[in-house]
């Protein structure tokens, strides 16, 4: 029974189930129960919506010459309205009114607008449409410009509401200046009144060209991708649905077309693209006739060429001697190698002297046979490179302490030329123009070119801590003009080398000046800083008890970076300052020292003697007071005695103590000493005032002096008398090349040059002196 029972259940089931399959069917036919998929859409409640989107913003959005409307969100929002069915009302203008007037509540969409916190508050964002790179513009005239860093100190440009100015006052640029458009920004940038601008690369990019600045104006990489959206009021989620619907309907071959349009829109309107349309099918229609007849012309004078050019290739065969003497005369090494690396043949006869390995042992052979590992990768490289492509290559080895050059040129599919040239001295002289850009030549420290190359990077990287520590040589022009360069530069030496001994964990030590250092610290404290300047002045006063004729000193200042100095810069500047201070009380303090250096290098020299220096002084002070002088001309004369001859320390030994005559050449070099004095004196405070007199010390009665060639009263008096008491002692005192002479025969020789180059009353004025015993200084008073 439970059998049968379960059968006709089952077959019940099936029935039921067949019947409600045939009754939907039919209902289905039915014409009150058909329906069409279509009928269950609703017309959208929203008739039109206000779109509002920049004006100048091309290739998005730009108005033509006639002021319409055109690009890419322009034919979107087109394709938009035919796929939904709602009017599409569009308003274009500056994106600050634009912004303005969508927070007003004017307009129901905004288009390619960026998200931010402070725009979510007021607004629903759809998803990104598109992206745009945002980079920095800036004139080739700038350089150091990388990053958003780099733009502080600069005045820089940004559209009026664009999220690019908030991005940059983010980053600590305020010197921000806002425009009402892209274009007006490119518009200033073409009168000069901007050199530095952030805006989106593909408008900015339309712009420059359009006012043809893209030889004046450059950018660096992307500092940032802005995304863009639409924008709806905040909450409004029904229209955010239709916008976001509507678009999504539109196929990406759809947006690709739309894309495609207007990929190579350029920075031209309408009238200009038609009008340079025009112009170039002239040309070209132009160029195709003169095609035509040249062809025309050619084709005509194949046939009478083509014996000529035979006739040509057969000369060419014959003339491989004339190739021979080419190849002879190259400098180079010239093989034939195949695509496997392998020597075929060697062509340069000339210069086989200068292979390691003769022909007859590397011809057959492999490159990886006769060269280490990592030239042979080099070598079969390049073959690699002429293989593939058929174009010639060229790299660089160096083997030993030589630099080659090789370079590839295919002779046909399997073999190939190799032309190797020996540039080891243009290598060489490479790396000397190198050093010398970079390092100062004295003192092998890095230059004020390289200093001021890096301190751009190194501003960049600034933070409290860092320091900066100027360093100068106090009197080293006293030093050049009195001991000369050489030993100037020994004192360049000197100081780097100081500097560098207790500064050895520096980020940078440069000379930016003659006697000027640089030092950069990257972690420093004032106490630090203090402890080793301490320790220099130590080293120093070291080195000068030992090795100084004249002593080396050093100014030092230095600045921390820190809030009152916020940058390198201003560090730098403090420094200097510091710097300056210290080096204007080293010069008062040194003042007094001046006169005892300058006697003891006259000593050192052995130009004075204690005797000569006491008999100079003591007979022109004689005679200073007999012609006339004032008090302070008399004690002037006293010192202009002492030094008269001091530029004579930058003399050569060889002339100054030469014992017979000085050639012509000796003698003019021998007349420097008086400009050389001149300059010394100047550098010298103490005797500063002296210094016309050492200037014309040599100048002539008659004019035939040097080096100004002054006449009988244009030289100055004291000039006169040191002129004759300075003779007058050399010819009676004894000199290492010849004896003393009696003081009548000393005067007779000034008798006898009187008026030619001594001055005649200042001569009878000695010999009255020295004819009265009770007027002379005790060393000439025989009594």
């Amino acid at each position: 029974m439970k059998n049968v029972s379960g059968k006709i259940s089952l077959a019940k089931a099936v029935f039921i189930s067949l019947a409600v399959i045939m009754l939907s069917v039919l209902f289905a036919t039915l014409p009150g129960f058909a329906y069409d998929k279509y009928d269950l859409q609703k017309k959208p409640a929203i008739e039109k919506i206000r779109v509002v989107l920049e004006d100048n913003y091309p290739p998005y959005s730009f108005r033509a010459s006639d002021g319409s409307l055109h690009g890419i969100l322009i034919d979107q929002w087109a394709l938009w309205e035919k796929k939904t069915g709602v009017k599409v009302i569009i308003e274009a203008k500056d994106w600050n009114s634009a912004l303005t007037e969508m927070n007003q509540g004017k307009h129901d969409v905004i288009d390619s607008i960026s998200f931010s916190d402070e725009r979510a508050a007021l607004f629903d964002f759809t998803k990104p449409h598109s992206s745009a790179e945002v980079p920095i513009f800036f004139s080739k005239n700038i350089s150091g410009i990388k990053g958003i860093r780099s733009l502080k100190g600069f005045s820089v440009a940004v559209e009026k509401g664009d999220i690019i100015a908030d991005i940059l006052r983010d980053a600590g640029i305020k010197s921000l200046v806002e425009y009402d458009s892209y274009e007006s920004i490119i518009e200033a940038a073409s009168k000069g009144e901007v050199v530095v601008f952030v805006m989106n690369r593909a408008p900015a990019m339309h712009m420059i060209y359009k006012y043809g600045l893209q030889s004046e104006f450059t950018s660096t990489d992307s500092i940032c991708i802005i995304e863009l959206r639409r924008a709806i009021k905040k909450g409004d989620t029904e229209l955010l649905a239709l916008v976001e619907n509507g678009f999504e309907k539109i196929t990406q071959s759809e947006y690709r077309e739309i894309d495609n349009r207007w990929s190579g829109f350029q920075n031209y309107n309408t009238d200009k693209i038609a009008s340079y349309i025009e112009t170039i099918s002239f040309f070209a229609f132009s160029i195709l006739i003169l095609l035509l007849v040249w062809n025309y012309a050619l084709r005509r004078n194949v046939n009478a060429k083509t014996s000529e050019l035979t006739a040509a290739l057969s000369e060419l065969e014959s003339s491989q001697e004339q190739i021979r003497a080419i190849i002879d005369a190259m400098p180079d090494m010239i093989f034939i190698v195949d695509s496997e690396g392998v020597f075929l043949d060697y062509l340069s006869r000339k210069q086989k002297e200068s292979l390691l390995v003769q022909p007859e042992d590397f011809i057959g052979r492999k490159i990886a046979d006769l060269f280490p590992y990592d030239i042979t990768a080099k070598f079969m490289k390049g073959i690699d490179i002429v293989k593939n492509t058929g174009k010639n290559t060229m790299l660089e080895y160096g083997l030993g302490n030589n630099h080659y050059e090789a370079r590839y040129i295919p002779l046909s599919e399997s073999r190939m030329l190799c032309i190797v040239r020996d540039i080891t001295e243009q290598r060489l002289s490479q790396e000397k123009i190198y050093q010398m850009s970079v390092y100062d030549e004295p003192t092998g420290l890095f230059n004020r070119n390289y200093f001021e190359n890096e301190l751009g990077n190194i501003e960049g990287e600034c933070k409290p801590g860092m320091a900066v520590v100027m360093c100068d040589i106090d009197g080293l022009k006293l030093v050049n003009d009195t001991l000369g360069h050489l030993e100037g530069d020994a004192y360049l030496i000197t100081a780097a080398n100081i500097i560098k001994s207790h500064f050895a964990d520096s980020r940078l030590i440069a000379r930016i000046g003659g006697d000027e250092f640089a030092v950069i610290l990257e972690r420093a404290t004032e106490e630090s800083i203090l402890k080793t300047k301490e320790k220099i002045k130590e080293h120093l006063t070291l080195i000068n008890q030992s090795e100084r004729l004249l002593p080396i000193s050093l100014s030092i200042g230095y600045g921390i970076v820190s809030r009152i100095s916020p940058s390198i810069a201003d560090a730098m500047k403090e420094a200097d300052d510091f710097m300056y201070r210290e080096k204007l009380h080293h010069k008062l303090s040194f003042r007094s020292k001046n006169i005892d250096f300058i006697k003891k290098m006259l000593e050192t020299r052995d130009f004075i003697t204690e005797g000569h220096g006491r008999r100079m002084e003591d007979l022109c002070i004689t005679l200073a007071y007999r012609m006339g002088l004032s008090q302070k001309d008399v004690k002037d004369m006293a010192l202009f005695a002492q030094f008269h001859d001091i530029g004579k320390i930058g003399i050569s030994d060889s002339i100054l103590f030469k014992p017979g005559r000085l050639t012509e050449d000796e003698f003019e070099e021998m007349k420097k000493h008086a400009e050389l004095g001149y300059r010394i004196a100047e550098s010298s405070p103490d005797i500063m005032h002296i210094s016309e007199l050492i200037f014309k010390h040599h100048e002539w009665w008659n004019g035939s002096g040097y080096p100004f060639g002054l006449k009988g009263e244009e030289i100055p008096l004291q000039c006169r008398i040191l002129s004759v008491v300075d003779a007058y002692d050399a010819m009676t005192n004894s000199r290492p090349y010849r004896k003393a002479m009696p003081s009548e025969d000393a005067l007779q020789e000034l008798r006898r040059f009187s008026g030619v180059q001594f001055d005649p009353s200042v001569v009878d004025m000695l010999i009255d002196i020295l004819a009265s015993p009770d007027a002379l200084p005790s060393q000439y008073n025989p009594s």
